[in-house]
């Protein structure tokens, strides 16, 4: 708050509260005019060029404390207006994304669900997480009230095995393996792909019901491995791209509300360093040249279809400002929008079926832009 007398020398009250009221509004700075001025004309001015109060001397002492504290009360009004309307925007930001999260979520599972084949998401210590309907229909017996079922449960012991062997690879590849299944002339052809998200190790399972016959005869049996290759890996990969999305609502809670927060184990003062944004942009660039390769799609349509970029129309020209200064170091904000990059580079993991080499080198940047920031 100021007091401010009127007659001064130099700048005259009237000039210095024009000239602090095009810097700070009425609410931001209260300014008390202090004088002993006391013509109407003076009192109009005074709060016409911006004063909050008029006091003419001499003053009470307890009538000053009173205008000053009355003063302080309105701005610190005016402090909680003004967040409860950033928390009411944050929170319509919640509900947008955790709408977005479950059309996506509907649609994974509405896709998942019309496989034949049996899909088995398993946790690091093998409980099933998810099973598409396939898989809950094949294991409804065991199923009853014990939630949720083992893998030692649900399959053999080889395939188990297995399954805990991924768990425990630090190298995290695909495997391949058919085993016996529950009936005695059939066998299943399994697909195992293990990762990583939020810290945690989950085994993706999916699961093709073949002939015993079909499975010892080597021709057959690489013919229908080969064909099945292509479809399992695209399946797998939206399972952990499904995965991966869930981390939407992770965010939110760890922003407390504010979306595009910086992290201060990464940051002085909040502000980013230049090996961060060169990680950022390297990610960034890479994302979109994948996305250009495999989707055989525009910049455009990676921005608007991620739901992490505003895309706008400029004339003729579809524009993407705030996705474009992401893919140079010079243009990236020392408060990044780290978090919109790794989406868009998850949401092309999960749209397009990249080649081992391209999805490794992919899933490292994110890695590294996400350790980046703790």
């Amino acid at each position: 708050i100021i007091l401010l007398d009127l007659m001064m020398p130099g700048m005259n009250g009237f000039e210095v509260c024009q000239s602090v009221r095009q810097q700070y509004d009425s609410y931001e700075l209260p300014i008390i005019m202090l004088t002993a001025r006391h013509q109407v004309q003076d009192i109009v001015r005074s709060l016409s060029v911006g004063a909050n109060d008029y006091l003419i001397k001499p003053y009470n002492e307890q009538e000053l404390i009173a205008r000053v504290s009355s003063q302080i009360s309105v701005r610190k009004s005016w402090i909680a207006s003004r967040e409860n309307e950033r928390l009411r925007t944050e929170i319509s930001k919640r509900e947008a994304l955790e709408q977005e999260l479950s059309v996506l979520n509907a649609q994974l599972l509405q896709v998942l669900d019309v496989s034949d084949e049996l899909i088995v998401l398993l946790n690091h210590g093998l409980e099933a997480v998810y099973m598409n309907v396939a898989a809950k229909r094949e294991f409804e017996d065991l199923r009853g009230d014990q939630t949720p079922l083992l893998a030692s449960q649900l399959f053999n012991e080889d395939l188990a095995a297995e399954l805990q062997t991924c768990l425990r690879d630090p190298e995290i590849l695909p495997r391949w393996l058919t085993t016996s299944g529950r009936l005695p002339r059939e066998c299943w052809q399994c697909s195992i792909r293990v990762f990583e998200e939020s810290g945690k190790r989950y085994a993706a399972l999916l699961v093709r019901k073949i002939e015993r016959n079909e499975a010892h005869d080597p021709a057959v049996a690489l013919n229908s491995l080969t064909r099945e290759l292509s479809e399992n890996r695209r399946k797998i990969n939206q399972i952990e791209g499904a995965l991966k999305q869930l981390r939407v609502s992770q965010v939110i809670e760890e922003q407390s509300l504010n979306v595009e927060t910086t992290s201060p184990a990464v940051t002085k003062g909040g502000v980013a360093n230049d090996e961060v944004k060169a990680r950022i942009v390297a990610l960034h660039r890479l994302t979109l040249n994948l996305w250009e390769r495999y989707a055989k799609s525009s910049k455009a349509e990676l921005a608007e279809r991620s739901r992490c970029w505003r895309v706008y129309i400029d004339g003729t020209t579809v524009k993407t400002r705030t996705f474009d200064k992401y893919l140079s170091i010079k243009s990236v904000p020392d408060k990044p929008r780290w978090r919109a990059v790794v989406r868009t580079a998850n949401f092309v993991l999960a749209q397009c079926q990249l080649d081992e080499v391209d999805r490794l080198e992919l899933t490292q940047h994110t890695e590294s832009v996400e350790e980046s920031f703790g």
